[in-house]
């Protein structure tokens, strides 16, 4: 990956950055078809993502079905550490296929994640079209207050004949502690998902 948390380590901002990829298409995890990789579940705190590009194009793009994980290895793995505010401001994703996570913990949700205002530049067909394995564009797990606002969306694809468990969102969002959540979610322009906003609300979820 471009970005993994080797020791523990707390509050990250990167700011004007351009990532590009280092690995091939579908590489798994630790390749470097992934931004961040925190599956040693290292990194707590605060995370910011502000005015950065995230992919280059084709090739120099992110083509694994995890983009970016900031504190665990990806679907199944319970964070173990705390996550305090997360902002995702102002980027530009281009031809990224996979799927950013913020998973916070049941026992101490994370404090607030912000995803607003970022352009994601999706290749229609090809290499680095969106990973079939992908479910949301974003993740938000344990989150006290979700705000996704002013994001815009070209070159995504919805799944056919899935089951609704498997259909593609741009946001997935759902609490699995009892604390009290709010999510804003307005002014996004979204195209070719089967669904914009994604809030299950069974079992032991919120």
């Amino acid at each position: 990956p471009n970005i993994i948390f080797t020791g523990p380590c707390s509050n990250l901002t990167l700011e004007d950055c351009t990532f590009s990829s280092t690995g091939t298409y579908r590489n798994a995890q630790g390749s470097g078809s992934i931004l961040i990789y925190g599956g040693s579940q290292h990194f707590g705190g605060s995370f910011t993502m502000r005015n950065c590009r995230i992919g280059i194009g084709g090739a120099n793009s992110f083509g694994s079905w995890m983009l970016a994980d900031l504190n665990s290895a990806g679907t199944g793995i319970a964070p173990t550490k705390k996550l305090d505010d997360v902002i995702i401001d102002a980027n530009r994703f281009v031809d990224c296929a996979g799927s950013f996570d913020i998973n916070g913990m049941e026992s101490q949700p994370t404090d607030s994640c912000t995803i607003t205002n970022n352009v994601l530049a999706l290749q229609v067909t090809g290499d680095h079209s969106q990973h079939p394995d992908l479910r949301s564009q974003f993740d938000v797990i344990n989150c006290l207050r979700v705000v996704c606002t002013g994001n815009t969306v070209t070159g995504a694809s919805r799944v056919v004949g899935a089951s609704d468990p498997d259909l593609r969102s741009f946001l997935y969002c759902t609490n699995g502690s009892p604390h009290s959540w709010v999510i804003k979610f307005t002014g996004n322009t979204l195209a070719e998902f089967n669904v914009a906003l994604a809030m299950p609300c069974m079992g032991q979820l919120y």
